[in-house]
């Protein structure tokens, strides 16, 4: 299996794209549900399609976003999924190096 990239321990990734061999007789119409049946819950397949000779996830993305999200104070909404900072950094030139 293949995935289109790799995130640090800890981060999560929305939208990932993976490939996988298999052979099997079920259906391409029935293959999402057929896996999501076999994933643990907090994994889903949104989309399942037959991908072309020689296709790679990692090699062939066309692009990738990073969302980081920053948080003043820990809060039971954001635990494990914002960083508190002990000092807050200076936003200029964050905001400058962006495209």
């Amino acid at each position: 299996m293949d995935g289109a990239g790799r995130t640090d321990a800890g981060v999560h990734a929305l939208g990932q794209v993976a490939g996988f061999r298999c052979a099997t007789r079920v259906a391409g119409e029935r293959m999402r549900p057929a896996l999501n049946a076999h994933l643990p819950p907090d994994v889903r397949v949104l989309r399942c399609a037959e991908a072309p000779p020689g296709f790679h996830a990692r090699f062939r993305a066309l692009w990738r976003r990073y969302r980081y999200l920053l948080a003043p104070e820990q809060t039971p909404f954001l635990r494990g999924r914002a960083w508190t900072p002990r000092a807050w950094p200076d936003l200029a030139p964050m905001q400058e190096a962006l495209p």
